[in-house]
This record gives C-alpha cells, structure tokens and sequence, in this order.
C-alpha cells in the first residue's frame, strides 16, 4: 500500500503530459474493465469492512467490560456499606438514604456510560474511483 502511494505520488509530481494523442480504445472493452476493476473494489471494501466490524466489535465488548467492573466495583462496595448499616441495631437514616442515592446514581452513570461506548460499535466504510485513465509506463 505504501509503495502504492509513493508510485502515485511520483506519477503525480514527475508526471508529463504525452504530446502524442492516447490511444483509442472500444467502449464496451472499457466499460468491462471498469466493472471488473469495480467489483475488485467492492470486494477488497466488503473483506475490509468485515475485519473492522471484527475489531471495533472486540474493542467495544472490552471496553463496556472494562467500565462495568469499574462500576460494580465502586457499587459492591457502596451496598456492603448499606448493608453494614442496615444491620446495625439503629441504622442512621441519612446514611442509608445517602448510600441508596449514590447506588442509584452509579447505576444511571453506569448505564450511560455503557451507551456511549455502545453507539460507537458501528463501522463505516466507503469508496469512490480516484481516477480513469491511460498510463503510459517506460523504464529507464
């Protein structure tokens, strides 16, 4: 792909009009190239976007994997504290309303952050022809 691109690149750069007049070529052979070339395209595109889907589907999967321990940690935490106060003879209000509130909130956090990274499981890919031409080859 890079020697692609560095050839392009040259062709771009180095490049010389010819002076004499290019080829003719029938229609219908040219229209069979490029839909030959086109379907190559389409392949290439299919089996690339196939790979990506792969990949950003593994990477999403870690990363909602990632940001729920995080959270059941912090909220495994918070409910043993309300459990413990909820087992005392004379639980503190306050603090089991408080510890309820920030479940609840960790719980909604959770859940946002777990859609956020979920919308970003979707790929595009796209193509368009660059160019159409004769290309005049000579070694020197």
């Amino acid at each position: 792909e890079e020697t692609a691109e560095f050839l392009f690149g040259e062709l771009l750069e180095k490049g010389e009009s010819v002076l004499i007049p290019p080829p003719k070529f029938v229609r219908e052979d040219m229209e069979e190239l490029c839909d030959k070339a086109d379907s190559v395209i389409r392949g290439r595109v299919t089996q690339l976007r196939e790979d990506l889907e792969t990949a950003n589907h593994v990477f999403v999967e870690r990363r909602i994997q990632t940001v729920s321990s995080f959270y059941e940690r912090i909220l495994n935490q918070r409910r043993e504290r309300l459990a413990n106060e909820k087992a005392k003879l004379k639980p503190d209000e306050k603090i089991v309303r408080m510890l309820n509130g920030e479940i609840r909130n960790r719980e909604v956090e959770m859940g946002a952050e777990i859609r956020k990274i979920d919308r970003r499981r979707s790929v595009s890919t796209a193509y368009s022809p660059l160019c159409c031409g004769c290309l005049n080859v000579r070694y020197e």
